[in-house]
């Protein structure tokens, strides 16, 4: 059995409880970190003052910058995304179908990762649906690529990345050779939780598994660019909640694969660095850096009001917010780099 699973929150699995760690923050915040960038970005739009007070009041679940240098947010909850252009121009979607994850672009479409992860549906601004994709293998993230392409992360297969033909329907392959992940029976064992980026500048395919903490870039024909891994910082604390959910599992004569999801985000800089939101605190969030030879780097970002270990970087802001799924108060916060 495939479920979601946030162990740091909701008890998920039926019958196991998760380990009690500091809250997340159910904040939205907007800050530019310049020192941890080593200075601007490369990237072609600069934000407008406007910008900034259309962003004050996003909420969103997921949230990137497209093909044009738009920054969009998809709110789950409202099934709906907003637009905002570098100049401050705001546009909002209709109602979309229901997903678990996206990804947007100003021509295309939006593409939505739908039916947990088993259907990838195309849609215009209005929702209308132009493609519907019965997908071969389960899957937990999905990114436009050049063309009419799309790429999606499979979670238990025996590769990481499969590449789908949105105008025509057509699967045209996977890349990325992996170990294929088996449930036992009974017992469980954590399914791949890998997000994907697509860098459009540099043409690279980034994926990150959220999980076991294997990043690996591809060019779109599959050859690998670089890799590196992460270390997740309360990997004791999470290979103690598995050992729980497998003993669960075994007592109850089930067979699980949770998709667990150490990093709810990840955004890829002008300078091709990785970014993570790992931990925050009332004061500050924790961000893994990694860098285009691998190398990981870990950094304390200190903020006085609503930090928030997902966000996107847009030009040369980090833009951290968080799930509208929380019922916790939002708060809003704009600084600019100097």
């Amino acid at each position: 059995m495939l479920c979601y699973a946030d162990w740091r929150r909701n008890p998920i699995i039926q019958g196991v409880s998760p380990l009690k760690v500091n809250r997340l923050h159910s904040l939205l915040y907007l800050t530019v970190a310049g020192y941890l960038l080593g200075g601007a970005l490369p990237l072609s739009a600069d934000v407008s003052r406007g910008a900034e007070e259309q962003l004050a009041t996003i909420q969103a679940t997921k949230a990137g910058v497209d093909s044009a240098g738009n920054f969009w947010a998809w709110n789950s909850i409202r099934r709906a995304i907003t637009r905002i252009t570098p100049n401050g121009d705001r546009y909002e979607s209709d109602i979309l179908p229901d997903a678990i994850a996206v990804d947007v672009d100003p021509q295309r479409g939006v593409a939505l990762l739908a039916n947990v992860g088993r259907l990838v549906i195309i849609t215009d601004w209005t929702g209308k649906q132009k493609r519907v994709i019965h997908l071969l293998n389960q899957a937990t993230d999905i990114a436009w690529l050049s063309g009419s392409r799309v790429a999606v992360t499979p979670q238990m297969a025996g590769h990481r990345v499969e590449i789908w033909d949105v105008t025509t329907g057509e699967y045209l392959g996977s890349f990325g050779p992996c170990p294929q992940i088996v449930a036992p029976r009974p017992g469980a064992v954590a399914a791949r939780a890998p997000l994907i980026r697509y860098d459009a500048a540099h043409q690279e395919i980034i994926t990150f598994d959220t999980f076991y903490g294997d990043m690996v870039g591809f060019t779109e024909a599959g050859a690998i660019t670089r890799q590196g891994h992460v270390l997740y910082s309360n990997a004791a604390a999470m290979a103690l909640w598995m050992k729980q959910v497998d003993t669960e599992a075994r007592r109850k004569g089930e067979s699980r694969a949770p998709v667990v999801q150490n990093y709810p985000t990840m955004t890829v800089a002008g300078d091709r660095t990785v970014w993570l939101g790992e931990d925050s605190d009332s004061r500050s969030v924790t961000s893994v850096k990694i860098l285009p030879d691998g190398a990981v780097e870990r950094a304390k970002m200190d903020v006085l009001q609503c930090p928030s270990i997902r966000f996107a970087i847009w030009s040369d802001a980090f833009v951290f917010f968080h799930d509208p799924a929380s019922p916790q108060a939002k708060c809003v916060a704009v600084t600019r780099k100097n």
